[in-house]
C-alpha cells in the first residue's frame, strides 16, 4: 500500500513538473507581471508581441497604460492595443472602445468607441458590458455619428493571425 502511495506522489510530482515545463513565455510573462516582476514580464512579452501575438500585446499595452515597469506612455500604450484589437482579441477591442469614450491619451471620439465596443460585443462574455458602455454614449451622438460607427463596424475585417 505504501508504494502505491509514493508512486501516485510520483506521478503527481511529475505531472506538476511537467506542468510547469510546459507553460510558454506568454505564461510565464504572466506570473512575472503578478509577482510584479516587470522588467522579466516586459522581456517575454515583447517578442511575443513583435510576433502578433494579440494576448500579449494587450498585455503590453495594459502595462504601459499603467506605468508597470515604466513610466506610464499613453501613446505606446494605444498603439499595441490597436495591434491586438486589430486581431479580433476582445479585451482590446472593449479597452479602445473605453479610451476613445473617455479621452484617454486620444480626443474623445464616439465614433470609434462605438465602433469598438460593437466589435467587442460580437464576443462571448463581452456583449453585456460592451453593450452597456455603447448604450451610454450612442445619446450623446448624432445619427450620422452613429451610422458611421457601425458601418466602420461592419466593413472591419481582423488582420490574419
Amino acid at each position: 500500500m505504501k508504494l502505491i502511495g509514493a508512486v501516485l506522489l510520483a506521478l503527481a510530482l511529475s505531472l506538476g513538473l511537467a506542468a510547469r515545463v510546459a507553460a510558454g513565455p506568454y505564461e510565464d510573462a504572466g506570473a512575472a507581471y503578478e509577482r510584479g516582476d516587470y522588467a522579466t514580464a516586459l522581456l517575454l512579452l515583447r517578442p511575443l508581441a513583435d510576433q502578433g501575438v494579440a494576448k500579449a500585446q494587450y498585455k503590453l499595452a495594459e502595462m504601459y497604460l499603467l506605468g508597470k515597469g515604466f513610466p506610464p506612455d499613453d501613446a505606446q500604450a494605444l498603439n499595441w492595443y490597436l495591434m491586438s484589437a486589430g486581431r479580433d482579441f476582445p479585451h482590446a477591442q472593449f479597452a479602445l472602445g473605453f479610451i476613445y469614450m473617455n479621452a484617454i491619451g486620444v480626443a474623445k471620439d464616439y465614433v470609434q468607441a462605438l465602433k469598438w465596443f460593437r466589435l467587442c460585443e460580437r464576443h462571448v462574455g463581452f456583449a453585456y458590458s460592451a453593450g452597456k458602455n455603447a448604450d451610454l454614449i450612442t445619446p450623446k451622438m448624432t445619427p450620422p455619428q452613429i451610422t458611421e460607427a457601425q458601418k466602420l463596424a461592419s466593413e472591419w475585417k481582423p488582420k490574419i493571425q
